[in-house]
C-alpha cells in the first residue's frame, strides 16, 4: 500500500496553484471605446502635434520629437505604453512581454548604436566597436527540431535530406548571404536599418512585386524542408505566410 501510495503521488491534488493572466490588448477598453462612439465630448484639447498609439512607432516618433524640441501628445487606449514591446517585473526581477531582444548592431547603423547608447546598453567603445553593458546581453536562442526520431539542431533539418534538398539549402543560404552583402548602383546596402536608408536599386525594388513563394520557385527552392523554414521564418516575423509576404520583406 505504502509502495503504491508512492507510485501514484503525481495523482494527488497539488496544494501549489499557479496564478497569471493572459497580456495584450484589453478588450474591455476597446469596447469601451465602441459604446462611447457616439458620447458627446464634454471636453476639447488642442494640440499641434499628437500621436495615437504608445507602442514601438509611437514612442519612436515621440523620442524624435522631443530630441528636435517638438512639444506633443501622445494618446494610448490601454493601460500603459509599450505595445510589443512591454515588460513587467516581480520580486526576482523584469522579464519582456513581447520583443525583446536584438542581434548585436553592426556599426553601419549610427542611429540604432546612438540609441543604444542613450540606454545604456553601449558604455563605450574598443577599436571602433561598442562595449556593451553585459546586463543586457543574452545567450544565442538554442532552436531545436524533432524530426527523423530524434532531436537535430537549428530550425533547418541537417539529417535525413536528399541530395537535391542539401543543394537547395545551400542555394537559398548563399542567396540569403548575397542580398545582405549586396550594395545597389546608388551605393547603398540592399536591406539596411533603417529601412530609408536601403537601396532604391531597381533589382532589389522589383522583389517588393513579388512574394517570397515566387522568389523561391524562381529559384528552384522548392524543397519540403526549406520552404516549411521560410514559411516558420515569414509567419514569425510578419505573421504571414509565404504566399502573402512579399519577396523583399522575405
Amino acid at each position: 500500500m505504502a509502495a503504491g501510495a508512492i507510485l501514484l503521488g503525481s495523482c494527488e491534488t497539488s496544494s501549489n496553484i499557479l496564478t497569471g493572466s493572459i497580456s495584450g490588448p484589453d478588450m474591455s477598453l476597446g469596447h469601451k471605446l465602441r459604446e462611447l462612439s457616439q458620447a458627446i465630448p464634454v471636453e476639447t484639447i488642442k494640440e499641434d502635434i499628437v500621436i495615437i498609439g504608445g507602442g514601438v512607432a509611437g514612442l519612436s516618433a515621440g523620442r524624435w520629437l522631443n530630441k528636435h524640441g517638438y512639444s506633443f501628445r501622445l494618446i494610448e487606449l490601454e493601460n500603459e505604453t509599450g505595445g510589443n514591446s512591454r515588460s513587467g517585473a516581480n520580486t526576482l526581477g523584469r522579464y519582456p512581454l513581447g520583443a525583446h531582444y536584438i542581434p548585436l548592431p553592426s556599426t553601419r547603423h549610427p542611429e540604432l548604436l546612438k540609441f543604444l547608447e542613450e540606454c545604456n546598453v553601449i558604455t563605450g567603445y574598443e577599436n571602433n566597436l561598442p562595449v556593451f553593458n553585459e546586463y543586457y546581453l543574452c545567450f544565442d536562442p538554442k532552436e531545436r527540431l524533432f524530426i527523423e526520431h530524434h532531436w537535430q539542431d537549428g530550425l533547418i533539418p541537417q539529417e535525413g535530406l536528399s541530395k537535391t534538398e542539401r543543394d537547395q539549402i545551400r542555394k537559398f543560404h548563399e542567396l540569403m548571404h548575397r542580398y545582405r552583402e549586396m550594395i545597389g548602383s546608388d551605393g547603398k546596402f540592399a536591406f539596411d536599418i533603417p529601412v530609408d536608408n536601403s537601396s532604391a536599386d531597381n533589382e532589389v525594388r522589383k522583389l517588393d512585386e513579388i512574394t517570397m513563394e515566387k522568389f523561391m520557385n524562381d529559384n528552384g527552392l522548392t524543397c519540403q524542408p526549406l520552404c516549411w523554414y521560410v514559411n516558420y521564418c515569414c509567419a514569425d516575423d510578419f505573421g504571414s505566410a509565404i504566399e502573402e509576404t512579399s519577396a523583399w520583406a522575405g
